[in-house]
C-alpha cells in the first residue's frame, strides 16, 4: 500500500522547502510513498535535484559554479556535524558520508569538456550518477540517475527563452540543430533566437523514455524501491512531452501530476 506524505514528519522549516518542490515535481509526492523511509528518500531526491537545477537552470555560469560550491561547503559542514540547510539537518548519517562525493561531482561537471557525442555525454554524468545513486541507497540505480539528469537538462534548456550558461553545450547541439556558434567570455549564448527543433526533441524524448524504462526493468527487484516508480514516472512524462511536441510543434515541458495510469505504473515498478 502506499503511505501518504501525512504518514511520515516534517519539521516546519524542512517541510517548507519540501513543499514548493513537491508542487513543482508531482512525481515526487507519489514516489515517496513506496520508499521504506520516506522522509530521507525525499531528502535525498529533492536535494538531486537541487544540484540539478543549478547545474543547468542557471543563466550565468559564475552564478551556477557559486551556487554549486555553496552546496561542496555544505556537504563537508554536514559531514562535520554542523549542517545549515534543512535537508541536511535532516539527512541521515550514511547520506552525509557520501553527500560530498555527490556535490563534488556536480561542480566537477561545469569544467568538462564538451561531449562528442550521447554515448560521451552519459559517460560524462557517471559520476554524479553513481553518487545520486548512493545517497537515495535504493540498491545500484546509476542507470536511472544518468537518464534523470539528462531529462532534466533537456526540460531547463528546451525553452525558447531559456539557453543557459555554456553547459549548455553538452547538450547534443547538433541533433538539436542549433548553432550556438558565438559564445561570450562569461558564457552566455548570444544567439537566443535558436530554437529546438520539434523533430530532434521528439527522438530525444523518446529516447530518454526508452532509457528510463530499461534501466529500471534492469535493475535487481530484491526490495521496493521508491526510485524505480520516480524512474518510471518521468519515463510517461517524456513520453507525454513527446506526444505533446508532436501536435504543437513545440516544447511544453511542464511537469503534471501523474493520474491514475501513472500510480498503478509506479505501484508495478515498484515493488518487488
Amino acid at each position: 500500500m502506499v503511505k501518504n506524505l501525512r504518514s511520515f514528519t516534517l519539521d516546519g522549516v524542512q517541510q517548507a522547502f519540501s513543499t514548493d518542490w513537491l508542487k513543482r515535481e508531482p512525481a515526487l509526492l507519489l514516489a515517496q510513498g513506496f520508499a521504506d523511509k520516506p522522509a530521507l528518500w525525499l531528502n535525498a531526491v529533492i536535494l538531486i535535484e537541487a544540484l540539478l537545477d543549478a547545474m543547468f537552470g542557471l543563466s550565468n555560469l559564475e552564478i551556477a559554479q557559486a551556487k554549486l560550491g555553496w552546496w561542496v561547503d555544505e556537504a563537508d559542514l554536514t559531514v562535520s556535524g554542523a549542517p545549515r540547510h534543512p535537508l541536511t539537518q535532516e539527512m541521515g548519517a550514511q547520506q552525509a558520508k557520501v553527500l560530498p562525493d555527490l556535490t563534488r561531482a556536480a561542480l566537477a561537471w561545469m569544467l568538462l569538456s564538451t561531449a562528442a557525442d550521447a554515448s560521451a555525454q552519459r559517460s560524462q554524468f557517471g559520476e554524479f550518477a553513481r553518487a545520486a545513486s548512493a545517497l537515495v541507497d535504493e540498491g545500484d540505480c546509476t542507470a536511472m540517475w544518468t537518464e534523470l539528469a539528462l531529462k532534466r537538462q533537456l526540460q531547463l534548456h528546451a525553452k525558447p527563452d531559456r539557453f543557459g550558461p555554456c553547459v549548455f553545450s553538452r547538450a547534443r547541439l547538433a541533433e538539436f540543430q542549433l548553432k550556438a556558434s558565438v559564445v561570450s567570455a562569461r558564457g552566455y549564448l548570444l544567439e537566443p533566437d535558436r530554437v529546438l527543433q520539434a523533430p530532434a526533441l521528439i527522438a530525444e524524448l523518446h529516447c530518454t523514455q526508452e532509457r528510463l524504462n530499461s534501466a529500471v526493468q534492469s535493475q535487481d527487484r530484491g526490495a521496493r524501491s521508491a526510485t524505480r516508480a520516480y524512474a518510471v514516472l518521468h519515463a510517461r512524462e517524456a513520453a507525454r512531452w513527446a506526444k505533446a511536441a508532436a501536435i504543437k510543434k513545440s516544447a511544453p515541458l511542464v511537469s503534471a501530476a501523474p493520474g491514475i495510469l501513472g500510480v498503478i505504473c509506479a505501484w508495478r515498478a515498484a515493488r518487488t
